[in-house]
């Protein structure tokens, strides 16, 4: 080896720590919101409840009917007038309506998270709209790190796994990458908040200038 040689030593940069977000519809900024009102719901309860509302276990639920496979029929919103037209992501109950351009990005991060169901819109002026799906998560992952978190832990038997994480007042929240894995976007059991997505998921929707979707960094809410 020659001596008037130096040698130089390689510097790996390490790979960056996703970063996490409480994700849904932005229902903030007041007004009359969306004016959206799916019409037939009495066709998409869920069986074994008596109103229109998402299932109590989740997982199982969506897992046993392939996603909304419960729906007796199309549900069939209609625009109501005096209302702003519907953004890429709206509030629906427990549940949220996307845009077919936001579920093609929610499919391509990461498609096995989510249930979808088609629906038929009639706009204000009678006239059939663009499509539109009522969506929900259907991946759980206990991820929470609650040695590194802080928030709130309240154990009762009221809850339906015997306690619930509070975010109210503030709160900052850490997960295990280990428990998370491949995954972009899940539901932490006990957690009474939105879906968690990370930071791929969130510069997608960015990219694409979606609106109507809320990302909070969990860090810090």
């Amino acid at each position: 080896m020659n001596a008037n040689k130096t040698s130089r030593s390689t510097t790996i940069a390490k790979p960056k720590k996703r970063k996490f977000f409480l994700f849904g519809p932005d229902i903030t900024g007041g007004g009359k919101g969306h004016g959206l009102e799916i019409v037939n719901e009495d066709a998409l309860i869920v069986p074994g409840l008596a109103f229109f509302a998402a299932p109590i276990d989740r997982v199982e639920t969506y897992r046993k009917w392939s996603g909304f496979g419960y729906f007796k029929e199309v549900p069939h919103i209609v625009e109501k007038k005096g209302h702003r037209p519907p953004r890429d992501m709206e509030a629906y109950g427990d549940f949220s309506l996307i845009s077919e351009r936001m579920k093609r990005i929610l499919e391509t991060v990461d498609e096995k998270a989510f249930a979808f169901a088609e629906c038929d819109l009639t706009l204000a002026d009678g006239s059939k709209g663009p499509p539109y799906y009522l969506c929900d998560v259907v991946r759980e992952l206990d991820a929470l790190d609650l040695a590194s978190s802080k928030l709130k832990v309240e154990v009762s038997d009221d809850f339906i796994h015997g306690k619930h994480y509070s975010i109210a007042g503030g709160a900052s929240l850490f997960f295990n990458e280990e428990a998370i894995g491949s995954s972009h976007v899940f539901v932490q059991p006990c957690l009474g908040a939105d879906p968690i997505c990370d930071n791929i998921l969130r510069d997608a929707c960015k990219h694409e200038d979606l609106k109507g979707i809320r990302f909070r960094d969990v860090s810090k809410l």
